[in-house]
């Protein structure tokens, strides 16, 4: 379930009596982020704040420093993550206390969400070029409906559809999901639908304690069933694919202490086929600390065959490494290849930033001194704290500058449209700006511009002084009976469809040039899908459409068929969950097999009249 970039899921890690009930569902998407608690006691000496936000499946600690805006993110969450925390009074200013009125998550492109203290709810997201973002926007479409219990009762896409939850005893429930065109308006706080749901989920528990758990996935008539059960000698949930023992494919996780104050412990997952044979297996060593367990070595395969992957972290938490630890200084791969890892430290205070990364030059071994490898060293904003982009990258190899990149953000004073600017130096030591150096620069959008550009990419000019301009309409978009009858309306206000419109014109030029330039355009549906391209050639006077091509989809956002403007076509039928043939515009036919575990077993490639026999190319699959 797609249901616009987020995810619902049923998420318990042990047994219990209501795992069979919506309140165990956890539906995760950026905007509906939310502030869970904060904690100002029992922190690092010198933190006077820590925020707790779900993201995931779980809770994100962030922790701030007295004295300073930013928080981190602590615990084991700070080995893979980028984001920043900023802390805001209500008139958004920075703040350093206990009790701000907003707070700003940072993503790595430094964008952010900004999140309400008082509501405890995301209410935006903002790009770093100042697009604006919210639940409502055309985008997104996006309704979350609860019951009396807190529970999710509905979601609804405008993009995706509708899942209606609905519970049929205390063991059991479904998720029922419709297309868009199914569902209607909210009548008594419920969205409404007409029509059968295109799937199915039902989810029950087979006993009270709810160790053992069935979810049977329903499409049309195809079923495909999953149930997990609780194995307390292992601790972990063993999940079974599959509804007879002749189909069914076991995945179980088994976990060792290896050492007797469990500072270390092994967990091996293996998937077995239904006579018990091990096809996969894979095995890791985790590193266990207060703050959280840590993947210190990680075999694919049998240990035995000692394909490892080994990862070393800071692993020695203080407020002044707050923003460094956790993170990873050092992996070793299985095909001898090694990365080293450094972070920015200022003012005795680590940021997170990485500023070094070293591999292997050749065959050199780790313990090699980095003038000896191959370094990438990385330079960034010494004012913006938040912003994780790189200003410099440059790279050497044994000690000798290859190539240097260097990177500026800036805000058009004039216009208010934000520019990325990448430019190679053409030289080790060349300045930015040095003449030869290679410039692109794209410029987007002011934010205050009209809601369809706002924000958005409007050119790029790259060293050769060519230049792409980007314009865009939201509009309606209405398919036809036959290929090429579509058409897109503009409607700037209500439409839900966009149209993005590139013409490959020259700096001087940008427009084009008679008989040269070539303009290109994509037409999205209100259902996200892109449902048909374009091309134009200026003619002097003005553009004239050369070619066209249209592509259509089911509920699911699968594409079914394509046409184009020569008329060759193609088809694409699915069953409950992949593709099952494939037509080619040469008439080429292709049928497709799978396995319980729903991976590719077999392509058949059709013959005609005489040639009417099957070229098949199989897959098998080991623990190898």
């Amino acid at each position: 379930m797609d249901l616009s970039t987020g995810s619902l899921s049923l998420y318990s890690l042990n047994p219990t009596p209501s795992i069979a009930t919506p309140g165990k569902l956890v539906y995760t998407h950026p905007l509906f982020t939310r502030l869970l608690r904060t904690q100002t006691s029992d922190l690092y000496a010198d933190v006077n704040l820590a925020v707790f936000l779900n993201q995931g499946r779980g809770e994100v600690p962030y922790a701030f420093r007295r004295n300073e805006s930013i928080g981190y993110p602590d615990g084991v969450a700070a080995a893979n993550s980028n984001a920043r925390l900023e802390r805001l009074d209500a008139q958004m200013n920075p703040m350093t206390g206990t009790n701000p009125a907003y707070y700003r998550l940072y993503d790595e492109s430094n964008g952010y969400l900004l999140i309400n203290a008082s509501t405890q709810a995301t209410e935006s997201y903002t790009t770093a070029t100042g697009r604006v973002i919210t639940v409502s926007s055309p985008e997104v479409r996006l309704d979350i409906v609860y019951d009396e219990a807190g529970s999710i009762r509905q979601i609804h896409s405008g993009l995706d559809g509708l899942a209606d939850i609905v519970t049929e005893s205390s063991q059991r429930y479904q998720i029922n999901l419709y297309e868009p065109s199914q569902v209607g308006s909210k009548d008594s706080g419920l969205y409404t639908f007409t029509g059968s749901p295109y799937a199915v989920y039902d989810v029950q528990t087979t006993n009270s304690a709810g160790t053992e758990v069935i979810i049977n996935r329903i499409v049309g008539e195809n079923e495909y069933l999953t149930t997990f059960t609780y194995n307390d000698s292992i601790g972990d949930w063993v999940l079974v694919n599959g509804d007879t023992p002749a189909t069914a494919v076991t995945s179980e996780r088994t976990r060792t202490w290896l050492n007797a104050n469990q500072t270390q412990y092994e967990t091996t997952l293996r998937k077995k086929a239904p006579d018990g044979t091990v096809v996969s297996e894979s095995v890791e060593i985790m590193e266990v600390k207060d703050y959280g367990d840590f993947p210190i070595k990680e075999y694919d395969g049998p240990k035995s065959y000692g394909i490892l992957t080994e990862k070393t972290y800071d692993l020695n938490p203080s407020s002044n490494k707050l923003g460094n630890y956790a993170k990873i200084t050092s992996i070793k791969y299985p095909t001898g290849n090694w990365e080293r890892f450094t972070y920015e430290t200022v003012n005795g205070k680590g940021t997170g930033r990485m500023i070094k990364s070293v591999s292997a030059w050749k065959n050199n071994a780790y313990g090699t001194a980095d003038n000896l490898n191959r370094e990438n060293i990385y330079t960034y904003s010494s004012t913006d704290l938040f912003d994780q982009r790189p200003r410099t990258v440059e790279e050497k190899i044994t000690g000798v500058t290859v190539s240097k990149t260097y990177y500026d953000y800036i805000v058009d004073s004039e216009s208010g449209e934000y520019l990325e600017i990448e430019e190679s130096a053409a030289a080790p030591d060349a300045a930015y700006g040095a003449t030869g150096n290679l410039r692109t620069t794209k410029r987007y959008y002011a934010p205050d511009a009209a809601s369809q550009l706002a924000g958005r990419l409007k050119s790029i000019v790259y060293p050769d002084q060519t230049c792409d301009t980007y314009t865009y309409d939201y509009g309606t978009f209405s398919a036809g009976t036959d290929f090429g009858s579509y058409v897109f309306n503009v409607d700037n206000t209500n439409g839900y469809a966009l149209r993005v419109m590139v013409t490959h014109g020259t700096v001087s030029n940008p427009d084009g040039i008679a008989n040269k330039t070539e303009r290109t355009v994509a037409i999205y549906d209100s259902f996200g899908d892109m449902v048909a391209t374009e091309r134009y050639i200026y003619t002097g006077s003005g553009y004239e459409k050369v070619a066209w091509k249209e592509f259509r989809y089911d509920g699911e956002h699968r594409e079914l068929a394509t046409c184009d403007s020569v008329g060759r076509q193609t088809e694409t039928t699915w069953n409950c969950c992949k593709r099952s043939s494939f037509t080619d515009w040469d008439g080429t036919q292709y049928t497709y097999e799978y396995d319980t575990l729903l991976r590719l077993i077999a392509v058949n490639k059709l013959g005609i009249g005489e040639n009417s026999s099957v070229y098949r190319t199989e897959y098998v699959y080991s623990a190898d």
